[in-house]
C-alpha cells in the first residue's frame, strides 16, 4: 500500500505522527484483506482507524483555533464530510464479494485520507507564526540570525552591489600589505633556498671523483689489472653523481649567485673533458701527475663552492656550519690524495720520486685540516668524526704511513692500502652527510624563522580577509543563496524529490514569488505522486489476483503431476532455447535418454499403483542428483530425458553412471516386499557441425539407449557414429 512520504510533514510533531499512523492503519486494513481474515477482524481494524481519525481531527481543529487560523471553518467542514462517509465505506468493505472489490474499497479510503493530509500542508505557515512547528522551536545560531537579518533588510540588488564593492576594497588593502612587508624577506629566503640545492650534490661529486682519481692512478702505475674492474664501476658512480649535480645546477640557472658563477663554469668545463682523460687512463697513455692535476682541479673547485657559499650566506650559523663542512672536505681530500700517492709509491717503491715527497707533505696537511675542522666544529661533530673512524683501519693506515716514511716498501700491499684508505674516507664521507643534514636542517629552521615573521603579517591579512568574508557572506552569499537554493530545490523536484520546502523571507520581492511558485508546484506533484501510488496499489491487487490464477494454470500446463518433472511440451521449449544458446556461445550440451528396465513386468507383477511409486522413486533420485541448470523431463510412461547444459561427453557419462548406480543400489519397500530395478541410459552430445535440432540429438540418444538394452540393460552407452 501507500507509504508515508516525509514531504507531507507540516513540521508539527504530533500532527505528522498522527498522519503517518492513520496511513499505516489503512495499510494494516489492506494487509488484513490480503490475509483473508474474518469480518470480525476487519470490523476491529476499521473501528480502530475510525476512532484514531476522529481524535486526530479534534486535535487539529483545537490547534487551528488556538492559532486563530482563517482556514479553521473550511477544515471543520471537510472533517465532517469525511467522518460521514466512513459508515458507507465500512458497509461496502464488509459486503465485498471478492478480493478485488475489498481492495478497491480500501484504496478509496486511502485516496480520501491522502487528499485530507495534503490539504493540511498549507497550514505550516499558520503554525509557524504561532511558533509551534519544529523549525520555530529550534535554536538559531548567530550566523543564521545574521543571514536572516540581511535577507529581510537588504533587497537582492543592493546585496549584489555591496557584495562586489566590499571584497574589492579588502583585496586591494590585502595586496598592498603583502607586497610592502614581505619583499625583502622573500629575497633572502630565495637566496638561501637556492644555495642549499647544490650542497648535497657537490659533496657527492667530490667524493666519487676522489675515488676515481685514486683508482686511475693505481691503474696507470700498477703492473697488473687488479684495479681495472673497480675503476670501470666507479666511472658509472661518478657519471651518476655528475648528472644529478648538472640537474641541480640547471634547476637554479636563473637564480645562481653571481660570485660563484665562474666556479660553476670551471667545474662544468672540466667535467666535459672527463671522458677524454678516462680514455687516456684506460690506455695508460697519461702520467700520474696529469691525473692528479686534472682531478684535483675539479675537486678543489667543488670544495671552493662551499667556501664561497659560506661567505655568501648572511646567516652566521649557516656560514659557520658550511665552513666546517669545507674543512672536513679538505681533510677528506688530503686523505684522497694520500691514497692516490701512496698507491703510486707502493707500486714504484721509489723514495726519490716526486710522489714520495708529495706523500710526506700530505701527512702534515692532513693533520692541519683535521685541526681546522676541530676548531670550527661543535663537540658533537668532533665526537661523530671520532666514532666514525674505525680504530683498526686508523692503526693500519698509521702503520703504512710509518713504513712508507721509513722507506720500507717490502711488506706493503697497494690493494690493501687503497681499500683501507677508501674505507677511512667513506667513514669521513658519512660524517659529511650528517653535517650536511644538519646544515639543511639549519636552513629549514632559518626559513621557519622568516615564516613565523611572515605569519604575523598573515594573521593581520586574514583578519581583514575574515571581515571581508563576513560582509561577503552576509550580502553576496545571502543573495545568491536564495537563487542557489531555488535551483537546488527545482533539480531535486525534477529528480523525484518532494520533501524539500523553501521558506520565504518577510520581503515580498521577486525571490519570494519564485519560492511561492515552487511550493505550489511541489504540493501538486506530491499529490500526483501519492495518487500514482494509489493507482499502482490498485493494479498490484489486480495483478496479484491474476497471478494466483496463472500460477495454478502454469503448474498444470508444464509439470508432470506424478513425478514432478517437466512434461514433453515444456522440455521442447527449454531444450530449443538451450540449443540456441549453446550454438551461439559454442558451449557443450549433453542429453540422456533413460528407460526403466522391465517396467512392464513391475506393473504386471505389483500393479500400476506400485508402478507409479517406482516412477516417483526414480524421478526423485534423478532430481536430487541433478544441478539447478539441468532439466529433467518425462516424455513417456517410463521414459525420461535429462538435458545437461555446459557438460561434455565425459561429464555426461559420469552423471549417467552415478545415477545408474544410485538406482541399482536403491530399493522400494511395498508391503514388506523389497522391489529393486535398474535403468538403461543412452547418451548423445550436441554436435554443432552436424546437429540442427533437438529431435536429431534425441534420436541419437535413443539409439544409444537401444544399444544399452540390447547388450544386457543396466548400462550407460554413448552414441557413436558408425
Amino acid at each position: 500500500m501507500v507509504k508515508w512520504n516525509i514531504g507531507l510533514n507540516i513540521d508539527v510533531e504530533r500532527l505528522d505522527k498522527e498522519h503517518e499512523s492513520l496511513l499505516n492503519s489503512v495499510s494494516k486494513l489492506s494487509l488484513a484483506i490480503d490475509s483473508d481474515v474474518s469480518n470480525e477482524h476487519l470490523i476491529k481494524c476499521f473501528d480502530s482507524f475510525e476512532k484514531e481519525l476522529i481524535a486526530h481531527f479534534h486535535y487539529e481543529e483545537d490547534l487551528l483555533e488556538k492559532c486563530d487560523c482563517k482556514e479553521l471553518q473550511k477544515h471543520k467542514v471537510e472533517h465532517d464530510e469525511f467522518i460521514k462517509k466512513l459508515p458507507q465505506i465500512k458497509e461496502k468493505l464488509l459486503n465485498s464479494d471478492s478480493y478485488i472489490q475489498a481492495k478497491e474499497v480500501v484504496l478509496e479510503l486511502t485516496d480520501s485520507l491522502i487528499n485530507n493530509i495534503i490539504e493540511d500542508a498549507p497550514l505550516t505557515n499558520c503554525f509557524n507564526k504561532c511558533k509551534i512547528t519544529n523549525n520555530s522551536k529550534e535554536k538559531t545560531s548567530l550566523h543564521q540570525k545574521l543571514i536572516n537579518k540581511t535577507i529581510n533588510t537588504f533587497s537582492f540588488t543592493k546585496r549584489l552591489i555591496l557584495s562586489t564593492i566590499v571584497p574589492l576594497v579588502g583585496m586591494i588593502i590585502l595586496g598592498i600589505v603583502i607586497l610592502f612587508t614581505n619583499y625583502t624577506e622573500y629575497q633572502n629566503i630565495k637566496k638561501t633556498a637556492t644555495i642549499s640545492l647544490v650542497l648535497s650534490e657537490v659533496n657527492k661529486v667530490t667524493h666519487t671523483l676522489q675515488i676515481e682519481r685514486g683508482l686511475s692512478c693505481a691503474v696507470v702505475t700498477s703492473p697488473d689489472n687488479k684495479f681495472t674492474q673497480d675503476l670501470k664501476l666507479q666511472y658509472s658512480k661518478v657519471d651518476d653523481s655528475i648528472k644529478k649535480l648538472k640537474i641541480k645546477l640547471y634547476s637554479i640557472r636563473d637564480n645562481k649567485p653571481t660570485n660563484i658563477v665562474k666556479i660553476f663554469d670551471k667545474i662544468e668545463t672540466k667535467i666535459d673533458s672527463l671522458e677524454s682523460i678516462r680514455n687516456k687512463v684506460n690506455k695508460k697513455e697519461i702520467s700520474v701527475n696529469e691525473i692528479l692535476k686534472f682531478y684535483s682541479n675539479i675537486i678543489n673547485n667543488t670544495i671552493k663552492l662551499n667556501t664561497k657559499i659560506s661567505i655568501l650566506n648572511n646567516d652566521k650559523d649557516i656560514s659557520s656550519s658550511i665552513s666546517t663542512l669545507s674543512s672536513l672536505l679538505y681533510f677528506k681530500e688530503s686523505n684522497g690524495l694520500q691514497r692516490a700517492l701512496g698507491t703510486i709509491v707502493i707500486n714504484q717503491k721509489d723514495f726519490k720520486s716526486r710522489e714520495y715527497y708529495e706523500f710526506i707533505k700530505l701527512v702534515g696537511s692532513k693533520r692541519t685540516f683535521k685541526k681546522l675542522f676541530e676548531d670550527t666544529a661543535t663537540q658533537n661533530q668532533i665526537n661523530s668524526l671520532k666514532k666514525s673512524l674505525n680504530i683498526a683501519d686508523t692503526k693500519l693506515l698509521s702503520s703504512y704511513e710509518s713504513q712508507i716514511l721509513n722507506k720500507n716498501f717490502e711488506n706493503l700491499d697497494e690493494k690493501l692500502w687503497f681499500d683501507t684508505v677508501t674505507t677511512h674516507i667513506n667513514n669521513i664521507y658519512k660524517v659529511e652527510n650528517k653535517l650536511l643534514i644538519s646544515i639543511n636542517k639549519l636552513i629549514k629552521e632559518t626559513q621557519d624563522k622568516y615564516f613565523y615573521k611572515l605569519l604575523l603579517w598573515t594573521i593581520y591579512i586574514f583578519s581583514v580577509l575574515i571581515f571581508v568574508q563576513i560582509i561577503l557572506h552576509l550580502f553576496f552569499i545571502s543573495s545568491k543563496n536564495q537563487i542557489l537554493n531555488l535551483t537546488k530545490a527545482m533539480k531535486h523536484l525534477a529528480s523525484g524529490g518532494r520533501d524539500l520546502r523553501l521558506i520565504n523571507s518577510n520581503l515580498k520581492d521577486e525571490i519570494a514569488q519564485l519560492h511561492d511558485a515552487y511550493e505550489i508546484t511541489r504540493q501538486k506533484l506530491l499529490k500526483g505522486d501519492m495518487l500514482t501510488q494509489l493507482y499502482l496499489a490498485r493494479k498490484e491487487a489486480e495483478l496479484k489476483n491474476q497471478q494466483i490464477q496463472n500460477n495454478a494454470l502454469e503448474e498444470l500446463a508444464f509439470i508432470d503431476p506424478l513425478t514432478g518433472c517437466v512434461n514433453r511440451r515444456k522440455f521442447e521449449e527449454l531444450s530449443n532455447l538451450e540449443l540456441q544458446r549453446s550454438s551461439r556461445y559454442k558451449n557443450d550440451l549433453s542429453f540422456l535418454m533413460l528407460d526403466i528396465d522391465h517396467f512392464k513386468n513391475i506393473n504386471d507383477t505389483y500393479g500400476h499403483a506400485i508402478g507409479d511409486d517406482v516412477l516417483k522413486h526414480f524421478s526423485n533420485i534423478c532430481l536430487n542428483l541433478a544441478r539447478d541448470i539441468d532439466v529433467i523431463a518425462r516424455i513417456g510412461g517410463e521414459e525420461f530425458v535429462v538435458m545437461l547444459p555446459e557438460t561434455d561427453v565425459d561429464g555426461a557419462f559420469i552423471f549417467a553412471q552415478r545415477f545408474r548406480e544410485e538406482i541399482y543400489n536403491s530399493e522400494i519397500v511395498v508391503d514388506k516386499q523389497k522391489i529393486k530395478y535398474t535403468v538403461s541410459i543412452g547418451i548423445s552430445i550436441f554436435d554443432i557441425e552436424k546437429d540442427t535440432d533437438i529431435p536429431m540429438i534425441l534420436h541419437k540418444a535413443d539409439l544409444a539407449l537401444y544399444q544399452a538394452k540390447d547388450t544386457g540393460r543396466n548400462k550407460c552407452v554413448i552414441y557413436k557414429e558408425n
